[in-house]
This record gives structure tokens, sequence and C-alpha cells, in this order.
């Protein structure tokens, strides 16, 4: 596996199109092959805004880095993701309030860490690749710690996960984990962090979901990637199958799957 900038023919991936696949092969399809826009929804331009806000916060210098900055950074944002606004459909006191819902969830940041004492980066992009695929990432924030090691962290405003699937949810920053090894073969990943700002509906702080970095973990990350490379060159060749289930009830393209259109129907939504 080596690093790449060069463009080539290999099936592009990355840990969102291979969550979508693992999801349904179809939605794969019509996102990925077709290249159907999904609408953008309230929460996809909260989280957009969120996360925008804080990229913007942390490119300053360390000593500028305040409540009152990040409320600045969230209208930039917000005006940056105009369109996306004005898509949703949103009046100008709804896009007001979603705003100042992005501003409420990002200020919770400050609850768990003080932005003025963290040296990182934000927003950087990684890319590996091997004789049959290329896989690209991008991280919200690669904090140096004071030992010579860096954690990775990832930015959510959907809602905290259970127990019992909080290492499921850590599985691309693992595979994030690997990616930055191999670019930057002389520092090594500490840890991996997921930072939940929605928090849970009676908590204002947020929830952490984090781990230590494993060998073996990473290992396995990029064993899921090839045999996941493989059933999406099958799909391209041969077809890809819907998997009707929950999730339908949220798909953007329901009116083109039959399948999951009758699985809905049959749940009575």
């Amino acid at each position: 596996m080596t690093a790449s900038t060069v463009s080539s023919p290999r099936l592009a991936l990355s840990p969102s199109k291979l969550s979508t696949f693992a999801n349904c092969g179809l939605h794969y399809k019509f996102q990925y092959v077709d290249k159907i826009p999904e609408p953008p929804t309230k929460d996809t331009v909260l989280g957009n805004i969120l996360h925008r806000a804080l990229e913007l916060l942390y490119q300053q210098p360390q000593w500028d880095r305040s409540p009152a900055r990040l409320g600045d950074y969230c209208v930039q944002a917000a005006v940056e993701h105009y369109e996306e606004l004005c898509q949703v459909g949103l009046w100008i006191t709804e896009a007001e309030e979603l705003v100042a819902t992005a501003f409420m969830f990002a200020q919770r940041i400050f609850s768990i860490e003080d932005p003025s004492i963290i040296e990182c980066d934000t927003e950087g992009s990684l890319i590996v690749e091997n004789d049959n695929w290329l896989l690209r990432g991008r991280y919200d924030r690669v904090d140096y710690n004071a030992d010579g090691t860096v954690t990775i962290i990832d930015y959510k405003s959907g809602k905290p996960p259970k127990k019992a699937n909080e290492r499921d949810k850590l599985r691309a920053l693992m595979l994030y984990a690997g990616m930055f090894e191999i670019l930057n073969p002389d520092l090594k990943v500490r840890d991996v962090k997921l930072v939940f700002l929605r928090s849970t509906p009676k908590g204002k702080i947020p929830v952490v979901v984090s781990a230590p970095v494993d060998s073996h973990e990473i290992d396995g990350g990029f064993m899921r990637v090839e045999a996941m490379a493989e059933a999406i060159q099958r799909g391209l060749d041969t077809g890809f199958k819907p998997k009707p289930g929950v999730l339908c009830g949220w798909c953007p393209y329901r009116d083109r799957c039959p399948e999951g259109d009758s699985y809905l129907r049959s749940k009575g939504k």
C-alpha cells in the first residue's frame, strides 16, 4: 500500500462510500455510480455549518480561539452554506434558529477542552492506494500531543451511539489512523476520538468516544476495504442489490426503489 497524489483508474473509495454500500448496494449505485445527488436536509446543513465553524476556530492562532469568535464563524459558515439553507426551504427565522442551534452545539467544545492550548491541523486529506483501489479520507482535526504522538478527532452532529455500538463507530477513524501513519511514517497515532456535540437529550456536555489505536484493528480495517472493494466491483459487473430495512425510511431514493417502498408499506410507513 502506498501514498498517492496521482489520478488512477482504480476503484475510488472512502469510508462513507463503504458505509453506504454496507447498508445498501442499490443506495450506493444511485449515489456514487449514477451520481444522483442527495438533497440536503436540515440535519446535514446543521452538521456542515457546525463543522465549518469549528474548522475556522481551530485554524486561528491558539490565543484567538474564544466562544465569541466561534459565534462569528458560525455566521460565516452559514453564509458559505446559504445555498443549502435555501434548498431545504427554511424561512429566515428558521434559518436563524438552525444557525443558533449549530452555535449551541459547537460551543460545547469548550466544556471538554481548552482550544487555546491545542496544537493541531484541521481538515486534512488522506489518500492511499494499492493495485485494486484508491482510498480517500478527510479528518476534522489532528492534535499534536506532548509525547510526540497525534490524536485523530472527528466531530459528529448526530446523537451519540449506545455503549455496545461505540467500537463500530470508531472503525473509520481507525482506518484513518492507518492511512495517516502510511503517509506520515515518522508520526505515531496514539488514539482516535469521536466528539458527539449534540450530546444527550438531558446533557449539555459532548459525549466523547475514544480508543487507543490498535494495529490489529487497522489491519482488519484494510482487509475489510479489500473485501468490500471486491464486492463493489462485482456489483459494477453484475448489478447492485437493494437491502430493505429500517434505513429505507430515511433514504432519498425511495421513489426509485420498489423493494424499499414495499418494505416500508409492509411496516405501515
